[in-house]
């Protein structure tokens, strides 16, 4: 391998300290780049490390790559290669005697060989040996080392060779003495293929090219692509994306190889079946029956990508050979209107038939133009080296001229809007367009903030417009504007990590904007890009602020949704975005103000609010017409105090509960404001339904309960006598309101002599007087000496004519008929005994 010269770009070196470069290293650096322009050029800054890579001491020997999540690795020697020492230059690894060159970069190592002369044999050999965990594929060109899952997870890339003209060639490559899987179908979750032996030989060969050659095989990661603009990107059934064709520019530019598939959820390439000739600006669309149409270069006609089989195979021959630049447009009827490249032509594909049948010709050509499927399923094609815009009606199978727009538009951008507006953007102008598809007409909107050429115009979920990357003045923009559906407004949005224009924007299952490849500028100085990125867009669960912030376009309170989540009291949850429902608080998108989610996630009043029943309530409670905080049951709690719905203890009477249980009016309870549960009674110190006569109280007292409780009696204090019937005196004022034996002094009552019936009790309470024949004075308390009638005699004496106490006459025994004397007595016997009688009545 005499005076060859290999390049290794790569991203960790090993930590030995290389030779310090002299003249003649720079010398032979610039003369390879003279020659080579473009590579190798100084590496770029390195951004956070995705593979591990320590490069060599010395030219023969092992280089090691590794990605750094999956410990996927390999070393990896170019067989051959002379021994020499290591030197720096220009931030590049130089080995002096085997003229080679590495450079660290942070995809991985990509090896550029330099023959000046043809040598004996036109290739170049690698040992590899991949690390245990590695599973291997080879498809077209590409040596692939996997996980078990089928990702890919490091590659040896297609190498190709580039003359002394710029031109570039494809080399051949070949694997020998291990086992690997030669399937086209992609490799995700497929079974994997493990090698069967510790190591593989890798030929690369080429042929037919013009010497000087600079041979480049390259090992990287899977998360970029092979660089080119101008490219083909579809989303397949699969929800994948499929890439190829389009340009391939570094100095000089060739139209790009290989066919690539692009998987979201491990974010890496792998390459699939390939596709018959090179070209640039070629359609695609995916049909119903889940395979890819592409409508091929001149020459070539449809092809067809079947991803279970990750082939293609010949669609029906088009009509018409179309050059890039036209379109696509799936129908609602699953037929494919295909239009544009090819003068006035159009067509029709039916993937039924797999056949392509001409329509009428179009009103205007459409080169580099756009075409949009309406809401009612016709197609709007606008612009493409024009102002005009015409309608296809499948059903009528014709096309009719309509509005024009205000400007001439070319490689500009299209979208439908969810009122069934067409926006169209870019084409070298700042203007902004809306077309009506009632009306015909374009009207002018709010206008981007920079005329674009070649930006992509995405719809979104949110029914928002991304107008991503493009031309500004020859250089790509990194700049990315939203189109505000609700408000019409044009907004910066998250700008892309590198500008891009040629570029191309894939809507991903899960929403987020894929953006492929792309080119520095429009013109012959432009370099393309290998790399990919998503658009700053959050994940499910993650926060946000607007629906465009979230992958799924849906920004719910914060928080970005899987799915649709718009029912009443549902929200999505942080972490997940799963669509989970709102208990016991606010659900603002559709219950608030006034009303709240309860415990069982139903929209339902507040507390305070207005109610008939616990049913219209969240709480579940209805008290005192009011939505309550809570049960509020105890007897003297209200929900209808200073603040509504909220239960507080009240005082006085109950309000809307039974009165406070009582048997007495003086026991009654009330409420105190301060126990809530039970009414407060009277206790045992109040006095209730008291009784009192014969100079005896009867005393009654509360219970504590509401209960007047009868005590027993006693006679009334001081001696003294009732009052009225329900309390005793409590001084007296005469000798009548002190009992028997007592009277009245200085408002008290003290003992007295009285009168046990006809007998004087003296002071002593010892002594005795018979009052007989008079009674005992019971007011005066002594013995009488006269009488006016019987009441003033003892017992068995009667008052006389003379007012004196005398004994009763004793009755005559037996009957006389004589009427002498005898009958006289006893008629005075009777009338003295009726005077008696009737005395003692008046003195009752």
């Amino acid at each position: 391998m005499k005076r060859a010269v290999l390049f290794v770009a790569g991203l960790v070196a090993c930590a030995s300290i290389p030779d310090a470069p002299r003249a003649q290293e720079r010398s032979e650096l610039e003369t390879l780049r003279a020659r080579f322009p473009g590579v190798p050029d100084r590496p770029s800054e390195r951004r956070a490390p995705r593979v591990n890579v320590t490069v060599p001491n010395d030219a023969s020997e092992d280089m090691f790559i590794e990605d750094v999540a999956t410990k996927i690795g390999a070393r990896v020697r170019l067989e051959g290669a002379p021994a020499s020492r290591r030197v720096e230059v220009d931030g590049l690894s130089l080995f002096e005697e085997a003229h080679v060159v590495m450079r660290a970069g942070d995809e991985g190592i990509e090896d550029f060989v330099a023959f000046e002369k043809r040598p004996a044999t036109e290739e170049l050999v690698y040992r590899v040996v991949p690390s245990a965990n590695a599973s291997l594929r080879f498809v077209e060109s590409t040596f692939e080392l996997l996980d078990d899952r089928g990702t890919p997870r490091l590659r040896m890339n297609p190498p190709y060779v580039i003359d002394g003209s710029g031109k570039r060639h494809a080399a051949t490559v070949s694997v020998e003495g291990c086992a690997y899987d030669t399937s086209f179908a992609p490799p995700w979750d497929r079974p994997t293929t493990k090698p069967g032996s510790s190591e593989c030989v890798v030929h690369v060969r080429w042929r037919d090219v013009t010497y000087p050659v600079l041979v480049d095989p390259s090992w990287t990661i899977t998360g970029s692509g092979g660089a080119r603009h101008s490219h083909t990107a579809v989303k397949l059934s699969t929800g994948r994306v499929l890439v190829f064709y389009g340009d391939n520019c570094s100095g000089t530019c060739n139209l790009a190889t290989g066919v690539q598939v692009y998987d979201p959820a491990t974010k890496t390439f792998s390459p699939t079946g390939a596709i018959e000739a090179k070209a640039a600006n070629v359609p695609a669309v995916t049909l119903n029956n889940g395979k890819t149409l592409v409508l091929a270069p001149v020459g070539v006609g449809g092809q067809l990508y079947t991803p279970a089989t990750g082939l293609f195979t010949p669609a029906g021959p088009s009509t018409v050979q179309r050059s890039g630049g036209s379109t696509l447009t799936v129908l609602t009827n699953g037929k494919v209107l295909a239009a544009g490249g090819g003068g006035l032509t159009a067509e029709i594909y039916d993937p039924v038939a797999n056949t392509f049948t001409l329509t009428p010709n179009m009103k205007l050509s459409h080169l580099d133009g756009t075409a949009t499927l309406l809401a009612d399923g016709r197609v709007l094609l606008a612009g493409g080296g024009t102002s005009g815009a015409e309608i296809y009606d499948p059903v009528a199978n014709t096309f009719t001229l309509t509005g024009s727009m205000s400007v001439s538009r070319t490689e500009h951008g299209a979208a439908l809007l969810p009122n069934g507006k067409v926006l169209v953007v870019g084409g070298g102008t700042k203007v902004v367009e809306l077309y009506d598809p009632p009306t015909g007409k374009f009207t002018t909107t709010t206008p981007l903030a920079d005329a674009r050429v070649a930006t992509v115009a995405v719809p979104m979920n949110s029914g928002n417009v991304y107008i991503v990357g493009g031309f500004i003045n020859h250089e790509a923009t990194p700049i990315v504007e939203r189109y505000e559906a609700a408000t019409g407004e044009i907004t910066p949005a998250p700008f892309l990590t590198v500008p891009r224009g040629y570029h191309r924007v894939t809507v991903l299952d899960n929403a987020r904007l894929l953006v492929t490849f792309g080119a520095t500028r429009d013109d012959g100085l432009a370099s393309s890009f290998d790399t990919v990125e998503e658009l700053d867009l959050h994940a499910p669960g993650a926060a946000c602020t607007i629906n465009d912030d979230c992958g799924s376009g849906i920004c719910d309170l914060g928080v970005c949704c899987a799915a649709g989540c718009t029912a009443s009291c549902r929200k999505c949850a942080p972490g997940t975005g799963a669509c989970i429902a709102i208990q016991n608080a606010d659900d603002p998108n559709s219950c608030t103000g006034k009303d709240t989610c309860d415990a069982a996630s139903v929209c339902k009043k507040k507390s305070g609010q207005p109610c008939a029943s616990g049913n219209e309530c969240a709480t579940g409670f209805c008290v005192n017409a009011f939505c309550c905080d809570r049960a509020c049951s105890g007897q003297c709690e209200a929900c209808d105090g200073t603040v509504p719905g909220r239960c507080e203890t009240i005082a006085g009477p109950p309000r809307g509960k039974p009165a406070c249980t009582n048997t007495g009016k003086a026991c009654g309870g009330t409420c105190n404001g301060i126990i809530a549960a039970t009414c407060k009674y009277p206790d045992g110190a109040t006095s209730c339904e008291s009784t009192c006569a014969d100079a005896t109280f009867s005393p009654g007292t509360c219970n504590n309960d509401g209960q007047c409780v009868a005590r027993d009696p006693r006679p009334c204090p001081g001696n003294l006598v009732c009052a009225n019937a329900i309390e005793c005196k409590t001084s007296c004022a005469t000798n009548e309101d002190c009992v028997l034996g007592y009277g009245c002094s200085d408002g008290k009552c003290i003992p007295t002599a009285y009168c046990d019936k006809d007998k004087l009790i003296g002071v002593d309470r010892k002594t005795e007087t018979n009052c007989a024949p008079y009674s005992c004075d019971q007011k005066e308390s002594r013995c009488r000496t006269a009488c006016e009638s019987v009441m003033d005699c003892a017992e068995g004496f009667y008052c006389g004519f003379d007012g004196q106490c005398v004994v009763k006459p004793t009755p005559p025994s037996g009957c006389s008929s004589t009427s002498g004397p005898r009958r006289t007595g006893g008629l005075f016997a009777i009338a003295v005994a009726l005077a008696a009688l009737l005395a003692r009545r008046r003195a009752r």
